[in-house]
């Protein structure tokens, strides 16, 4: 499957919170055939471990929920979940992060560091990104960095850019910094990114 598949398949089972069965179960069965160990530390959360046998770790974070909003589209691939909707860009977060999963595992012996996964549950109710921090999870496989996709509509196809701060405190720690899309400083912009 591809981004793009992943992302629909995601947009029609909106869930919210930390109640995420749906969810959870899509992501688990993708991550399942690839040479990674899947765990989830919080309820709601999906975590998948690459060892490339480095003495540290990057880790790549994207959100699972949805929110509250009635859909009213007429996509093939809408809300089958009256009431709830990816109205706020998780579904393709998550698409884009499980494709680099898939990324990691093809590559798994070119990597220059192990690499962590983490999907979050909570992010537009009760500070799920937090609790996953405070798991213990970061500490325990040695995540040195942490990035988080955003969609970015304002930008041209194919451009990465970057925000040099965070904006949440639970961002940032460590000896990395995080970022955040609503931030108030200008984006970095960086030269259009090349992917095979």
């Amino acid at each position: 499957m591809s981004a793009v598949d992943y992302r629909r398949a995601l947009h029609r089972i909106p869930e919210l919170d930390n109640q995420l069965p749906e969810t959870v179960q899509l992501v688990q069965r993708i991550l399942a055939p690839l040479p990674c160990r899947v765990f989830s530390p919080i309820t709601g959360s999906v975590c998948a471990w690459f060892d490339a046998g480095k003495s540290d770790a990057v880790a790549f974070r994207a959100e699972l929920d949805a929110l509250p909003v009635t859909e009213a589209t007429d996509l093939p691939y809408a809300s089958v979940h009256p009431g709830r909707m990816h109205a706020c860009g998780h579904d393709a977060h998550t698409a884009m992060v499980l494709t680099l999963a898939e990324y990691a595992a093809e590559h798994l012996a070119e990597l220059p560091r192990n690499v962590l996964f983490l999907f979050q549950p909570s992010e537009e109710t009760t500070g799920g990104a937090g609790k996953l921090c405070e798991s213990g999870v970061l500490e325990r496989y040695r995540v040195r960095r942490i990035f988080g996709l955003h969609l970015w509509p304002g930008l041209e196809a194919g451009t990465i850019a970057s925000r040099p701060a965070s904006r949440k405190p639970w961002e940032g720690r460590g000896s990395g910094r995080g970022t955040c899309a609503g931030a108030s400083r200008s984006p970095k912009r960086l030269p259009p990114a090349r992917f095979p």
